[in-house]
């Protein structure tokens, strides 16, 4: 069901509200794949600082 009616002056807009809605969605996404990539990191530099003292 569309609220907003289909004419010549308007769907300049509503495709731009629609593009825009798209990409904040878009980002939200790649937002969350990079904080599940930070997750780990702390375990990797541990594992870091350990090999660096035990093999200097």
């Amino acid at each position: 069901m569309r609220v907003v009616p289909n004419l010549d002056y308007v769907s300049p807009v509503l495709n731009t509200v629609q593009f825009l809605l798209e990409a904040a969605q878009r980002a939200s996404s790649v937002r969350g794949q990079i904080l599940s990539g930070f997750e780990d990191l702390e375990a990797i530099f541990q594992d870091v600082e350990f090999f660096l003292a035990t093999f200097p």
